[in-house]
């Protein structure tokens, strides 16, 4: 799950921290929920603390590969 979220991350972060996600991203997350550890990113939540990076994961970076 490390290796496959890492490698999302470093291809595809930038465009999907602005709400867009190509093919391939979508490809690579999905490569990544698809392992025992990933499928966690499904239904993440944050903790009550408000963290901001978290919602942004969430909400924004996520998200917009999973639609």
């Amino acid at each position: 799950c490390s290796s496959r979220y890492g490698i999302f991350t470093s291809e595809c972060e930038t465009e999907a921290s602005h709400g867009d996600c190509s093919v391939r991203c979508r490809e690579l997350l999905n490569d990544t929920l698809k392992t025992q550890q990933g499928v966690a990113f499904i239904d993440c939540t944050c903790t009550d603390k408000d963290d901001k990076l978290c919602q942004h994961l969430r909400d924004v970076t996520l998200k917009s590969c999973m639609m």
